[in-house]
């Protein structure tokens, strides 16, 4: 962060309190012009080469956009830079601590995990806010018709969309025991692929980013899951000209994992390594975040993987199958053989009905999923920060109840 950057944010900061607390007729439209400087000032943190550094500072920032909030609720652009803001600081800095953390301190990195939580539900409530106000009731119609609510939107709302179904479907990829937040799932979707028809090429790739892990357990896709996922990632490599480490490390551990390919899996995430953070200044922090979750994946490869034991002595016997097998239904069975592979990944090791890192899943319309236990293997995040997955997803007993409204304040 260069020394005028400082100065300027200091001058703004100061000047932010001092509307805050004061009490002139003007105030509403020193509020404005603050939030728009405000709103606009990503590009700082963005282009820092210090990650330790943004992790210490953003919280004030977000803090000071919701100081700013308070005085004008309705202010588009602060908005949506709160929810792009809570989301990225969550995945960063509070999410990625807690994968890391997880093989020292399993309740520590659960308690992260649940903040991590709690700040992508805040996000989600600044977006779907920002959503109301350009729109008057649509959170209560994207209830109701997901699908049909979301053909309101404009080119000019694609940013809310994406940054609203990210945060969400952040949420929701943290809540394993919460059906209801699981059974808004489809709202998620729709907005997405909305923001995707509106304008495919948005960031550079972002929403094709986001659908590389999606596409893996779309309810309803059809064809080869891992071949849409690849449809996704090349456009992404495309548009954002391969100088972004988030689609590599996201297919890798999306794809790569769940189909056991190893020699892909190295290959895309030491491609992300290779990537020089100052090519480009504008992504140099987010391809430093990547890069560091590029590096923790490859250290845990033995237990993403199930490598072949040599044998000990002659030939290897051939493998025999338990008769008993023969006589269970296809998806009994294919959820026996999931279970035992899934032990590979101590975030994978799940429930027995619950499918994780398996090779194909049952996808069920939408309108049915109430008919089935909900699997999700993962949901995306990308956003300047890239891409991550997260652990299979269960609702009990395969009841999927009504979804409850989640726009109130949520604390941290």
């Amino acid at each position: 962060m260069s020394a005028s950057a400082i100065t300027n944010f200091l001058c703004l900061t100061t000047l932010c309190l001092a509307v805050i607390g004061s009490g002139c007729s003007v105030k509403r439209m020193a509020v404005n012009k603050i939030g728009n400087a405000l709103a606009g000032s990503g590009t700082t943190f963005a282009s820092d080469d210090d990650p330790e550094l943004v992790k210490a500072a953003v919280p004030f920032s977000l803090k000071l956009m919701e100081s700013l909030l308070n005085q004008n609720p309705r202010h588009q652009g602060l908005l949506l830079a709160a929810c792009s803001g809570f989301t990225e600081y969550a995945y960063a800095f509070v999410q990625e601590d807690a994968d890391e953390t997880e093989d020292k301190d399993q309740a520590a990195a659960e308690e992260m995990r649940g903040r991590a939580r709690r700040l992508y539900l805040r996000a989600h409530n600044y977006g779907l806010r920002g959503l109301e106000v350009r729109h008057k009731g649509f959170e209560k119609a994207l209830r109701t018709n997901p699908k049909t609510a979301v053909t309101v939107a404009t080119m000019k709302d694609v940013s809310l969309l994406y940054w609203t179904a990210l945060s969400w479907a952040a949420a929701i990829s943290l809540s394993k025991d919460n059906p209801d937040l699981i059974a808004e799932m489809p709202l998620v979707e729709a907005m997405m692929d909305r923001a995707l028809a509106l304008d495919e090429a948005f960031d550079y790739g972002a929403i094709h980013a986001y659908l590389i892990t999606y596409e893996m357990s779309r309810p309803g896709g059809t064809g080869d899951p891992a071949a849409r996922s690849r449809q996704h990632f090349e456009r992404a490599l495309a548009l954002s000209g391969g100088q972004q480490a988030g689609p590599m490390v996201s297919f890798a551990e999306a794809v790569c994992v769940q189909k056991q390919d190893l020699k892909e899996f190295e290959s895309l995430l030491h491609q992300a390594l290779a990537i020089n953070p100052d090519a480009k200044p504008e992504w140099r922090l987010a391809n430093l975040v990547m890069q560091r979750r590029a590096k923790w994946l490859l250290a845990r490869t033995d237990q993403l993987f199930l490598r072949a034991s040599p044998p000990t002595e002659g030939n290897p016997k051939p493998e025999t199958r338990d008769p008993k097998e023969r006589r269970r239904p296809k998806s009994e069975a294919r959820n026996s053989q999931t279970n035992r592979v899934s032990t590979c990944c101590p975030r994978c090791r799940m429930s027995e009905s619950t499918v994780a890192c398996q090779p194909s899943l049952r996808h069920v319309p939408c309108p049915s999923i109430a008919d089935w236990p909900l699997r999700t293997s993962g949901f995306a995040l990308l956003s300047d920060f890239g891409l991550r997955t997260s652990a299979a997803t269960h609702i009990p007993n395969g009841k999927v109840r009504e979804p409850q409204s989640l726009h109130k304040s949520i604390s941290s």
